[in-house]
């Protein structure tokens, strides 16, 4: 091994040192704690690697010393890659993470076993590290990553080039005798684990954005959509409204205001995990309901909204109407006894611009008093259809 390889190993092992402390500190102050552990131990055990290729270089007649390293750096990927697994836990298939369990203990069965071969050794750890990073980067193929696509796809590609010059590294170590390339190979060498330096200075810089990226996807998410439902909250809702008011094409709208019909009995009757199940079937069916770029959201407590576009109003009345009858045919049952459930809607049409958020739900929670007043599980004001609505 040249001077070369010998410096590139020392600047390696200083930065994965430091790289490695800083994904503990992140680790210690709670951001993604089990990733950056696994990121943190994958340096650390990298760092061990390369103690064992510089006493191999010292202590060349101890051959075992090269199978410790080679077996070290695979640990060291293996263990990136579940650190990338663990970040990404709900979005990964669990066959990536089961076929690098399996891969990972053969490499280790497989290396011990050629540990009498140096050649063969450094041939089979490289092409399990550049395994590792093919897994790795398959981890980034998720929809949860297009949030962060510019970021990711960098991260993507430094893994990517990583397992191409892994595999290179193992394809010329396998024919370096038969075809003279020794001289060319240390070259790779040198490249090789520069490149793990890069890596690792990428990976440091990146992740971090990358967890400020998903966390703030996870805070827009909890903004936006109610919890319980899964469907808009009151303040995304309210914002969606806005958004068709100020719209230069301004095409015709319905604001609907849906409420359950007593659920305060519902809720005293047969428990509040009753009610909760009947505020998210009721929403599961006007979801269910609704045409594409018809909006809903709830307004809080049993009370929902529902933006329908139309060009006239019959149309959104026979939506409307369509929505109570769906809602009062669900089968919601307490244990062996069914719970009744109706709702009354009330509608208000955006006719001018003049018209604002307050004034079309002030209009709509008008007509949604009356529908109560006189009977609820209807919809107000009663309109008559001109055509059937497909």
């Amino acid at each position: 091994m040249t001077s070369s390889v010998l410096v590139v190993l020392l600047l390696s092992l200083a930065i994965n040192a430091v790289v490695g402390g800083y994904f503990r500190i992140l680790a210690k102050n709670q951001y993604e704690p089990v990733a950056f552990n696994f990121w943190a131990a994958s340096c650390s055990v990298y760092c061990l690697g390369l103690l064992g290729s510089a006493l191999a270089t010292s202590i060349p007649s101890i051959s075992a010393l090269g199978t410790f390293s080679g077996l070290l750096y695979l640990t060291a990927s293996y263990l990136l890659l579940h650190g990338f697994l663990s970040f990404n836990i709900q979005c990964v298939h669990s066959t990536v993470k089961h076929t690098a369990n399996r891969v990972f203990v053969f490499a280790i069965l497989l290396i011990l076993g050629l540990s009498w071969n140096h050649e063969l050794v450094d041939v089979a750890t490289s092409l399990f590290i550049a395994l590792m990073f093919l897994f790795s980067f398959q981890s980034f193929q998720s929809q949860q990553w297009k949030t962060i696509k510019g970021i990711s796809v960098l991260l993507r590609g430094i893994l990517f080039i990583h397992f191409i010059i892994m595999m290179a590294r193992a394809g010329l170590t396998a024919g370096a005798t038969y075809y003279g390339l020794a001289s060319n190979l240390q070259v790779l060498i040198t490249l090789t684990v520069g490149l793990h330096v890069l890596l690792c200075v990428a990976t440091s810089a990146l992740l971090p954005f990358i967890i400020l990226s998903k966390e703030k996807g996870e805070w827009e998410a909890m903004a936006n959509f109610d919890e319980l439902t899964g469907v808009f909250g009151r303040r995304a809702f309210i914002r969606k409204v806005l958004k068709r008011l100020k719209s230069k094409s301004r095409r015709p709208f319905t604001l609907l205001v849906i409420d359950i019909d007593f659920f305060k009995a519902i809720n005293d009757n047969y428990g509040h995990p009753e009610g909760d199940k009947v505020l998210k079937s009721v929403a599961q069916c006007l979801q269910e309901q609704l045409r594409e770029g018809d909006i809903v959201g709830r307004l809080g407590g049993e009370e929902f909204g529902v933006i329908i576009s139309h060009q006239q109003t019959h149309h959104a009345y026979a939506i409307a109407d369509r929505l109570r009858e769906s809602v009062a045919s669900l089968s919601i049952y307490s244990g062996s006894q069914p719970i009744k459930v109706t709702i009354s809607i009330g509608m208000s049409s955006s006719k001018n611009v003049e018209d604002t958020w307050n004034t079309l739900f002030y209009r709509a929670d008008m007509e949604l008093y009356k529908a109560k007043k006189t009977g609820r599980n209807k919809v107000s004001p009663e309109i008559m259809a001109e055509a059937t609505l497909v």
